[in-house]
Order: C-alpha cells, then sequence, then structure tokens
C-alpha cells in the first residue's frame, strides 16, 4: 500500500463519494433552503453539459516538462534528476500540473487545480458523474434528480475562478459546495433505507437509537453493495482504468522475464510465477468487500489486498499520474514473506481443518457435528507442529529490509505470552460489545425493551460485515467459531456452557495465536511486537525494491532514453512531497520520523530505495546519494543500454 501524505487535500474531506452521517429535521429544513437560494443564484453560473472528460482540465494549457535538453547535458545523478522534477512539478508556476512529452502520448500530470482552482481529481471525479449520471442506479438518480443534483454540480465544475469572485460570488459558491455534499449523502443513505425496507419489511418505522446490531451491520453491507455499483459504474469503460489493465497485463510479464534474470533458486522462481501469474487486478470498490468511498472518488492511493491477493488502484491516482511504479509496487506485496507465510498457513492441514468447522458452524448452526468438533480440538497441538515448519524465503534480503532495528529475540515464551495477551484483549472487545451473548439467544432485544427474532442465531459469520473463507488462522472470526462449536457441544447449565466456551474459545486462540506469532518472527508487523523490539516488518521496503527492479525491465523496452527517464518520473510523481513541512524542513522532519513506527520509509528515503542499481542503469544515471542499498544478485545483465 502506499501512504501519500496530502496536508492541503482538503477537498478530500469535504467533496466526495458520500460519507455516513445523520440528518435532523433542521437539516432539512437547511436543505430545502440551499435549494431555494441555489436556484435564486443561478445566473452566477452558467450551466453547460461538458463535452468530454477533459473539459475543464483543457481550459488552460499544461505547462511541459523535457528531459531532453537536461539529457543532452549527460544528467548528473539520478537524485538530482528526480528532485528536478519534483520541485518543477511543485514550483509556485506549475503548482503540480504538467504534461511530459513522451513520442505521440504526452504524460498528462493533473496533481494541482484547474483553470477555475478545484482540484484535477474532484473535476475528474465530478464529471464521470455527470457523464454516466443515467447509468447510475434508478433508485439513487431518483433521490439525485429531486434535487437537481447534476445541474449543481455542473455549475460549480464550471465556476469563476475565486481570485475573480466578489464577495457574493464566493458566500454561493460555498453554499452550493455544502448543498452537493449533503444532497449526495443524503441520496445514498435514503437508496440505503429503500433497500432495507424492501428486504425487511418495516424497517424504515425503526429508530436508529433502537435499532439492532444486526440490523444495522445489514445496512452496512447495503452500503458497500450500493457503493461498489455506482464505482463500477463511473469508472468500468474509464480511458485512464482502461490504461491501468494494460499496464498491469504488461507488468506480469515483466514480472516473469525478471524473475528469470534474477539468481534465486529455482523453488522461489517456481514460487514467485504462480504468485505473479495468481494476483488480480480490480476495479476500485468493484467488490463490497473491499468498496471504499474515498478510492472509489478522489483518493491518491492504492492498495493490495493480502488474504483476497487482489490490487486496486484508487480513481485519484489513475486520473492525475503514471501508474506503472505503483502497479509493480503493489504486484511485489504478493510475493513478499507476509504472503508467502499466508499462503503457506492457508495450505496446512489446520487451516483446511478451521475452514471445514466454519462451514459446518455458521452454515448447519443446530446440526453441527460434535464429533468433528471434538476431534479437532485433540489434534490440535499436532496440526500446530505442522505450522511451525515454515521457513522464511530470503531472510538475509529481508532482514537488510527492515525499517527498524530488532533489540529483541522472538522466543516461544515470549510468543506464547504475546498470544495470550492479543487473545485476552480480542475477548475484552467482544464481550464489550455482547457478541457472546447476542450469539446464543434466540431473541435479542432492541433498546424499545421488544424482542426481535435474532437472524444471526448462533451464526458468528453473520456478525462479521463480509466472510470470504479466506480469513487468516489468527483472525477474531475463528475466535468466534470454537466458542460457538464449544458452546453447542458442550453440556450443563446455561451460565456454565457460557462460561465454559469462552475460556475455551481464549485458549484455542491464544494457541494458534502464537503459532501463527511465532513464524512470523522478526519480520511481524504486529504492532505488539514492533512495539517491545521483537521484529521490524521488510514488506514496504520489499515492494520498493522489487517494484524498482520490474519498472527497470519494463522501461528496457523503449529505446529511446529520454522516453525512459520520462516514464519514470510520470509514475514517480507520488514520490514528490507537495509544499508541506517535511519539503520545508526535511532534516527536522527526518527526526520526527524516525519515531513512527508506520511500516513505509519516509519519503527522501523510499525515492532512494526506488533508485537501485538496476533502474540507475536503465535511466543511464549515477549514484549521486548515499544509502545502505538493499539487493539481490542478477545472473543474467541488463540488455545493452541505448
Amino acid at each position: 500500500m502506499r501512504i501519500i501524505p496530502l496536508e492541503s487535500s482538503f477537498w478530500n474531506s469535504r467533496v466526495r463519494l458520500g460519507r455516513q452521517s445523520r440528518f435532523s429535521a433542521s437539516h432539512i429544513v437547511l436543505l430545502f433552503a440551499l435549494a431555494t437560494f441555489s436556484t435564486a443564484c443561478q445566473t452566477h453560473s452558467k450551466i453547460e453539459s461538458p463535452s468530454d472528460s477533459n473539459a475543464i482540465a483543457s481550459s488552460k494549457r499544461l505547462p511541459e516538462f523535457s528531459i531532453k535538453t537536461q539529457a543532452e547535458h549527460e544528467f548528473h545523478g539520478c537524485k538530482n534528476m528526480v528532485d528536478d522534477y519534483c520541485s518543477h512539478l511543485y514550483s509556485p508556476e506549475i503548482s503540480g500540473n504538467l504534461q511530459i512529452p513522451r513520442g505521440s502520448r504526452p504524460i498528462q500530470i493533473l496533481r494541482g487545480e484547474t483553470a477555475n482552482q478545484l482540484p484535477q481529481v474532484f473535476v475528474k471525479y465530478s464529471l464521470a458523474k455527470i457523464r454516466n449520471r443515467f447509468k447510475l442506479p434508478t433508485d439513487l438518480q431518483e433521490r439525485l434528480n429531486q434535487l437537481s443534483y447534476f445541474e449543481k454540480l455542473e455549475a460549480l465544475i464550471r465556476r469563476t475562478p475565486i481570485g475573480k469572485m466578489s464577495l457574493s460570488d464566493r458566500l454561493y459558491t460555498e453554499r452550493l459546495e455544502a448543498e452537493l455534499d449533503f444532497i449526495w449523502d443524503s441520496a445514498v443513505d435514503q437508496t440505503v433505507v429503500i433497500r432495507m425496507s424492501r428486504k425487511f419489511p418495516g424497517y424504515h418505522q425503526i429508530s436508529e437509537r433502537t435499532m439492532p446490531i444486526e440490523y444495522g451491520l445489514e445496512k452496512r453491507r447495503a452500503r458497500r453493495v450500493l457503493i461498489s455499483e455506482i464505482s463500477r459504474i463511473l469508472w468500468n469503460e474509464d480511458a485512464n482504468w482502461k490504461r491501468v489493465e494494460d499496464e498491469f497485463r504488461h507488468l506480469k510479464l515483466t514480472f516473469l522475464a525478471l524473475f528469470d534474470r534474477l539468481d534465486i533458486s529455482d523453488e522461489i522462481r517456481k514460487n514467485w510465477r504462480k504468485k505473479i501469474l495468481t494476483v488480480d487486478l480490480v476495479l476500485p470498490g468493484s467488490f463490497p468487500e473491499i468498496a471504499d468511498e474515498e478510492c472509489s472518488a478522489t483518493n491518491v492511493n492504492a492498495y493490495y489486498y493480502k488474504n483476497l491477493n487482489l490490487i486496486t488502484v484508487c480513481a485519484g491516482d489513475f486520473n492525475s499520474e503514471d501508474i506503472v511504479l505503483t502497479l509493480a509496487h503493489e504486484m511485489s506485496h504478493a510475493l513478499g514473506a507476509d504472503r508467502d507465510l499466508l499462503t503457506y498457513l492457508s495450505s496446512s492441514t489446520l487451516s483446511q481443518k478451521m475452514v471445514r468447522l466454519r462451514d459446518n458452524v455458521c452454515e448447519n448452526r443446530e446440526q453441527l457435528s460434535c464429533s468433528e468438533w471434538n476431534e479437532f480440538k485433540q489434534s490440535l497441538n499436532a496440526d500446530l507442529g505442522e505450522v511451525s515448519a515454515y521457513k522464511t524465503q530470503l531472510p538475509e534480503f529481508n532482514r537488510c529490509l527492515k525499517k527498524g532495528v530488532t533489540t529483541q529475540n522472538l522466543t516461544e515464551l515470549e510468543a506464547t505470552r504475546i498470544g495470550n495477551s492479543i487473545a485476552t484483549a480480542r475477548l475484552s472487545d467482544l464481550a464489550s460489545a455482547n457478541v457472546f451473548l447476542r450469539i446464543i439467544e434466540r431473541k435479542v432485544p432492541m433498546r424499545s425493551g421488544r424482542l426481535q427474532h435474532n437472524p444471526n442465531f448462533m451464526n458468528p459469520c453473520g456478525y462479521y460485515l463480509w466472510s470470504s473463507k479466506k480469513e487468516s488462522l489468527d483472525d477474531e472470526l475463528y475466535t468466534l467459531t470454537f466458542f460457538t462449536a464449544e458452546y453447542q457441544c458442550s453440556e450443563g447449565s446455561k451460565s456454565e456452557r457460557l462460561k465454559g466456551a469462552i475460556e475455551t474459545a481464549k485458549s484455542l486462540s491464544s494457541k494458534v495465536l502464537a503459532s501463527v506469532i511465532a513464524q512470523e518472527g522478526e519480520f511481524s508487523s504486529r504492532p505488539e511486537l514492533v512495539s517491545e523490539g521483537f521484529s521490524s516488518p521488510p514488506f514496504e521496503r520489499f515492494a520498493d525494491v522489487m517494484g524498482a527492479y520490474a519498472v527497470s525491465q519494463y522501461l528496457q523496452k523503449y529505446q529511446d532514453l529520454t522516453e525512459r527517464r520520462s516514464k519514470y518520473l510520470a509514475s514517480a510523481t507520488w514520490l514528490c512531497g507537495e509544499p508541506s513541512l517535511e519539503t520545508h524542513f526535511p532534516e527536522e522532519s527526518k527526526i520526527e520520523q524516525s519515531y513512527n513506527l508506520e511500516p513505509h520509509a519516509q519519503r527522501d528515503n523510499r525515492k532512494l530505495e526506488m533508485l537501485t542499481e538496476p533502474l540507475r542503469q536503465t535511466l543511464q544515471c549515477h549514484q549521486d546519494f548515499t544509502f545502505d542499498e538493499c539487493s539481490l544478485p542478477f545472473r543474467a545483465p541488463l540488455p545493452d543500454n541505448p
């Protein structure tokens, strides 16, 4: 995952796909007041339909950044090349928007504002809404059309530049922004209520205060499904997204060629080939399980979902920069030690038994096979022995990549202690939410005092927002599975069974956690291990290095050196820092960030991490920086440079 701090991106929280919010009667009065006001003020902005997705961006010619002139002077150093580009990109006269000439297809970087001072990514998102307004779900369309959402959105994106606004223009714009945000959020919320009422007659007559947890969970699922529908409609046929798909396909072949050149064992090469071929790219929000309102809108980021083996690139990212380096980084996560351990554990005998147990408990409910449950408990220690046979691939390379220094050795005793501590905290959270009691009760009370049927009776999966059957061994869902199985298969009074089931769930969860933690060892990303000095995760730095290796291989297809450099800089835009405390006070920022336990390296260090030796060779620039480079050996040299 890329973490991009955006100190000045207030639009990420102001105008977006939607946020969960509750509206009182006073809010409704305000909404109609705003609607009336905006109708009266339409003379401030002429409303026209945008002719294409570049209608706003093209209103001002983008300045150019050309490598060619600098290349003629034999670029002095790699870091200097990137720094020059970043300084140019965020110089006052450029402010995040430029065009990089590259053959017949120049690359546009849109990280700033439009001519009328709206964020470029917000305008791209707004135009996608307007362009696809009649494809949106009918129930959502109706809500939006009632208050002329799209006409008002067009008025906003065609507003007068702030510097030329009168005071009344500015006040109108402020009101319009608030109104648009409100209308969208309200329309999404209303659509969810309509869909919930279809599924659960009478739902609309239950107040928020008296809403049962089970309905609350189902409401969150319904919202995720709606956001997923919206995202697919907005971006599935988008030209920028199509380019992401093309680059993803090309990068898969690039990784395969890279593996053939690396001096690694045949076993690792075979393992990596399988992993890179099976990782999938998905549209942001295309699956309800990963539906993220910000990622589908204006967020500039990308994610790798380890359990699902999926990659997504957020709309704000593929609408504002070249994404080759981003994709290579995220794809490299599929090769990391954390993913390797997960796949090893998921193929173990214990994992197969736990998946069957989970299905047995969640799907059969009151017909649970207690003989299978008892056999599971009896064989757990032996099955955990198989788990302990895992060996980390390329341990020395991963040690080199650790962000921090590990000061303590993780012994079996310490793993047991930490596993027990995590299990204890987990049970405390579940108990505070009354989850155990809710699972075992056929009827649960609403806050009004009335009892209602519990749709999740004896079904721990029902209290999980999404259950993909790809949960890790140490997942909380399995703690609830252990509890439910033990409760159903034990004897005694209700209170005795409840207490015994909780204790059994804690004991089994502690054992599984301790075993998994021991295998994670010095590379674990668990805060409990990192804060005590037992571990430091290498996974982000691993993805940086492997992603840079892949990009160095990818760029070899361009014969022209200028084109190689242009493509790299365009894809490294996310490494450029916008004007901020970090860019103005770099030395002080380094001191402050040394206390940050977040797994990503500081931005300047990530720039250097990316500039690996193979990439320096491909770009024909020399190392003008000092950095403790972690590297893998190559058995075949790069092809001749142009």
